[in-house]
């Protein structure tokens, strides 16, 4: 009886150790710019081959934090594919005039689709050219300027 209980034992030690792989996280800010100008209200997003994808959000500065999971956290360390998008409103419309148009569309009512204020080859993932390595240890500061 002994030996099956160390058995089970080890067994469950082994197992324990094949969850799901822990990825390290590290801190990451930077700044993205447009033609040189500051991005503001764009989506970051940080995708790494393995662990979860981190996203954030441009300020008014262009600059922005990433998180996976907590405030501000980071994001998992090592390579990244790196999407950025920024959506407008149609027609130059304000974003609150599109957001009541949008709350008070009724059903089958067309709403015009809101645009890229950027390239949008720089938010879909596998053709966007962005990358970014995280390192671990230090806070990463990750900045980007986007070209036409």
């Amino acid at each position: 009886m002994p030996v099956r209980c160390f058995a089970v034992a080890v067994l469950t030690m082994i197992c324990l150790g094949c969850g799901p792989e822990v990825v390290p996280i590290a801190k990451v800010k930077g700044t993205i710019k447009f033609k040189g100008e500051p991005l503001a209200d764009a989506a970051v997003v940080f995708a790494p081959a393995k662990g979860r994808a981190a996203t954030g959000k441009t300020d008014s500065n262009g600059v922005y934090t990433l998180t996976t999971e907590t405030a501000g956290d980071g994001a998992a360390v090592g390579k990244h594919d790196v999407t950025v998008s920024k959506m407008v409103p149609p027609n130059g419309m304000t974003a609150e005039a599109y957001a009541k148009l949008q709350q008070s569309a009724g059903a089958g009512t067309m709403v015009p689709p809101a645009k890229s204020a950027i390239p949008e080859k720089y938010s879909i993932l596998g053709s966007s050219t962005l990358q970014a390595n995280v390192e671990s240890g230090k806070e990463n500061v990750i900045d980007f300027d986007l070209k036409e």
